[in-house]
């Protein structure tokens, strides 16, 4: 009991907004420079945690300097809203492993850290879950703004035929 009890303490929501919706913001702060720190683990579910896992270990055993997005997106593949996302889409990894394996060779080689870029992803992604109003941000909105930051997957995905707004679409399909 004692065990199931601290880890409902442990879990949090995101606090929502009461003053109508939240203005667009044009940077993200990182979240190393804010003065009050949170543990924003608390506010991810259990996919998107492992999405960041996930990111996190494919950047150090490929030996890259930084997790960015395409790491986030590659992490977030597994994740079951993602996985029916492609499959609304009709999309499979395979149509795109060669592109992503070519991608992730031509990345900083060093000691993985968890980069500005994904820093940045995990903060809009909390944007975007309080504007839709979500308890938890999930690994569909870290999918979405690792392909927001990253132009070659937008390339990737439309050259496989996905314009933006059928994905935003069935994104919001998957929220509802």
């Amino acid at each position: 009991f004692y065990r199931v009890q601290d880890k409902k303490l442990s879990v949090k929501t995101i606090p929502q907004q009461e003053e109508g919706p939240v203005a667009e913001v044009q940077t993200v702060p990182l979240l190393d420079s804010l003065e009050k720190k949170e543990n924003v683990g608390r506010v991810l579910t259990a996919d998107a945690r492992n999405s960041l896992e996930e990111a996190y270990q494919l950047a150090r055993k490929s030996g890259q300097a930084h997790v960015g997005p395409l790491h986030v997106f590659l992490g977030a593949l597994s994740s079951p809203g993602v996985s029916l996302l492609f499959m609304r889409l009709g999309l499979s990894f395979d149509q795109m492993k060669g592109a992503l394996r070519r991608r992730l060779g031509t990345l900083p080689q060093g000691n993985a850290q968890f980069g500005a870029q994904a820093q940045e992803i995990v903060a809009k992604g909390l944007r975007n879950a309080v504007i839709h109003e979500r308890p938890r941000l999930s690994s569909v909105e870290l999918f979405m703004e690792s392909y927001n930051a990253d132009e070659f997957l937008q390339e990737l995905l439309f050259s496989l035929e996905v314009e933006r707004q059928a994905l935003e679409n069935a994104v919001m399909w998957i929220r509802i």
